[in-house]
């Protein structure tokens, strides 16, 4: 069970940042700032992070 949900939670942290990184390039070539979304974006991604660590830590102990 462990290893599926680290699977969901890096399949969405590749889709997030995919997100957040054409909104920052949308937001360099236009001149503009960055959207409260994006920040959003970000701290999603930063949570899914730890939550893959902490997953990781669990594997790592033998818990499945």
């Amino acid at each position: 069970m462990l290893k599926d949900r680290k699977l969901l939670v890096e399949n969405e942290i590749t889709k997030l940042t995919d997100v957040a990184a054409h909104m920052y390039l949308d937001a360099m070539v236009s001149e503009s700032t960055l959207s409260q979304e994006y920040h959003d974006i970000r701290e999603r991604i930063t949570d899914l992070q730890h939550e893959r660590k902490m997953i990781q830590l669990l594997l790592d102990k033998g818990h499945e």
